[in-house]
């Protein structure tokens, strides 16, 4: 754990630089890190209810779900800067094909739970949890928090706001 910061520090930079080159938008980078945030806080609730605990694998896992998660958000921002920014269109083609790809990850690594070593057994829960609520809130709140955050006028479906 004493090495922790070493390891997550320089992945934070990275994700910020990512999260810079691909929008150039501060109000985007901080509504990614805040959907980011808020699918780790959810994680953090859902591992004590269920009482799961940290431990050194499955720590080690939070860089790879920072990084799947980014890669989630910047998807769905760009795809939801496109003219029009439709979020039904966006959630029906690209959400419905992160959810396909992003199930297979989940199913990878929820396997591991299946392992006899408690440590990977460990790390396959917290990672198939974690992958699958940043997914579910990058496909379904993002794009609702990204329409409250830049106004229906962007957000347009035959005429109509998608809420």
């Amino acid at each position: 754990l004493r090495e922790l910061p070493r390891v997550v520090i320089p992945v934070l930079l990275l994700v910020l630089l990512s999260l810079w080159l691909a929008f150039r938008n501060v109000k985007e980078v901080l509504l990614s890190l805040g959907t980011l945030a808020f699918s780790a806080l959810c994680l953090a609730a859902l591992m004590d209810l269920l009482k799961w605990d940290w431990n050194l694998l499955n720590v080690m896992g939070l860089p790879l779900l920072l990084g799947m998660g980014v890669d989630f958000r910047i998807h769905i921002q760009l795809a939801l800067r496109r003219p029009a920014g439709d979020l039904l269109a966006v959630r029906r083609s690209l959400g419905r094909a992160l959810l396909l790809a992003g199930s297979t990850t989940v199913a990878g690594f929820g396997s591991l739970a299946f392992s006899s070593n408690a440590g990977m057994a460990s790390l396959g829960k917290v990672c198939a949890l974690g992958i699958m609520l940043s997914l579910l809130v990058a496909v379904y709140l993002l794009p609702v928090w990204w329409q409250a955050c830049n106004g229906p006028a962007h957000s347009r479906s035959r005429g109509q706001t998608i809420t």
